[in-house]
């Protein structure tokens, strides 16, 4: 059997251990926890082993997710500002437009903003989709090493993403995440917690797997 497969099978190999996944991504801060799950998951991947890991050690948990979420953030900062720049730069215009000017809505305003930017949107736009290519593999670049900093060793973060191997896990992943989302939509205030802790599961399990053969 596959990566893809394990990796794909692994959330449901214990059901007791995924509902307990399902319970603390739930919550609010402590769902810090699931993630750091989910890269336990991983850290047992890179040894080809897809079982679902006990819950035990759980401050051990939160920290690595926390650390996780960290380092998601950091990543997207340039994305943040130059946002905000593009933004702020033009609340005067914005303002002027929705309240001199009362049939130009909010969203037409955005609209505007855009089409007078939109150089620095589409650049701001491939920045976002290159971090969030990378960001995957900064992650477990960290969970590896057990050292924060590593998610930021870009010279090897750059030589493992940008490879076949990982591009192709990457599209796998992403196609697969968008459709249990789908899948899972419909249940009512829980659904995105369901989908989204099998989704962490199963993509850190995958990209992992695949890590130290990049």
């Amino acid at each position: 059997m596959g990566i893809y497969e394990q990796s794909i099978q692994r959330p449901f190999t214990n059901i007791k251990r995924l509902l307990g996944g399902i319970l603390w991504n739930i919550l609010p801060i402590l769902n810090f926890v699931a993630m750091g799950y989910s890269l336990r998951c991983a850290k047992l991947s890179m040894k080809n082993n897809f079982e679902m890991p006990s819950w035990d050690k759980k401050g051990e948990l939160f920290k690595n997710g926390f650390f996780s979420i960290l380092i998601q953030i950091i990543y997207l900062l340039p994305v943040i500002i130059l946002f905000f720049a593009m933004f702020f730069s033009n609340i005067v215009n914005i303002i002027k437009n929705l309240f001199i000017n009362d049939k130009i809505l909010l969203g037409e305003s955005i609209i505007l903003l855009i089409k007078t930017n939109i150089g620095l949107f589409i650049f701001i736009t491939i920045l976002g989709i290159l971090i969030l290519y990378i960001t995957p593999i900064a992650i477990i670049n960290f969970i590896s090493k057990n050292n924060f900093n590593h998610a930021f060793d870009l010279p090897v973060i750059f030589k493992k993403a940008f490879t076949g191997k990982y591009f192709t896990t990457f599209i796998l992943m992403s196609l697969y995440s968008i459709l249990i989302y789908i899948l899972l939509s419909f249940i009512p205030f829980i659904g995105g917690a369901i989908s989204g802790f099998i989704i962490q599961v199963t993509s850190y399990s995958a990209y992992s797997a695949i890590y130290n053969k990049l």
